[in-house]
């Protein structure tokens, strides 16, 4: 008798502990070949409202690139939220230097910065950071493998950071919920202005590419997330090819997250 009480207090312990625990995430598998046509590619897509993952190739989803420019969301929450910058319209001045990219040659705020990648503004940023600070900052988002060794204003251009689609996923979720461990000032100024990409009635759609160069061969990188009604989503895309650069990962995937009735048709407001 004492022995079969025990065995029903071990159970009724080990069916209590099973009902507090969190249910585990879903994945499910996607092809989207098709798509993605002569392309490596990989697309997460992190459904909030369902808690599942959407995953096509899961296997690169995994893997670690550079961030390129899609670094550019944090290192803009970076300056925010350490004071070097005071918000959307902060002003850079242009140095005079000129680059490849005629756009790239005049003052910029913190908006046109991000929207059309101006790398030297962001080097900008990262000097003034300083390299102990930018260290922390990576640290406390736990972004990708945190590695800062080529330097302070070249370790996210196809250098020594290294971030996976399934890693960028779970730290724009986190700058989605507005649960990073920075001021509030900062994930604002990003969400409600810089990081819009384009809106509707009832819905918004934030996003980043990200481009290199790699033995002739292109990396682009599309992450964002959207919000219609009361539904969000957060997503993560990159893929390797010839001339496979971001605004060509963000025309596929923008496909994708139509045909999945994520984002509205084109031209919706």
């Amino acid at each position: 008798m004492r022995l079969y009480l025990v065995i029903l207090v071990a159970a009724l312990f080990f069916i209590s502990g099973c009902a507090s625990m969190p249910s585990a995430r879903a994945s499910v598998q996607r092809d989207w070949s098709a798509q993605f046509g002569e392309f490596d590619g990989c697309l997460v897509i992190y459904d909030v409202n369902a808690d599942t993952y959407t995953r096509h190739n899961a296997p690169r989803a995994a893997k670690r690139f550079s961030p390129c420019s899609t670094f550019k969301i944090p290192n803009s929450l970076i300056g925010l939220d350490s004071g070097v910058l005071d918000g959307p319209e902060h002003l850079f001045r242009w140095d005079g230097v000129v680059r490849d990219r005629t756009e790239t040659n005049r003052d910029h705020i913190l908006r046109t910065a991000y929207q059309i990648s101006v790398v030297w503004c962001y080097q900008e940023i990262a000097r003034r950071v300083g390299e102990a600070r930018m260290a922390e900052y990576l640290k406390k988002f736990d972004y990708g493998n945190r590695d800062m060794s080529a330097g302070l204003t070249e370790f996210w251009l196809d250098t020594s950071l290294r971030i996976s689609a399934d890693e960028q996923v779970r730290f724009l979720n986190d700058l989605r919920q507005r649960k990073l461990p920075i001021r509030e000032h900062a994930m604002s100024v990003m969400l409600d202005d810089v990081m819009i990409a384009d809106r509707g009635d009832g819905w918004i759609y934030r996003g980043k590419t990200g481009s290199a160069k790699i033995e002739g061969s292109g990396l682009g990188w599309w992450v964002g997330m959207v919000e219609r009604g009361d539904r969000a989503w957060v997503f993560a895309a990159n893929m390797n090819g010839p001339e496979g650069y971001g605004p060509k990962v963000r025309r596929i995937v923008e496909g994708i997250l139509r045909e999945e009735q994520i984002l509205p048709p084109a031209g919706s407001r």
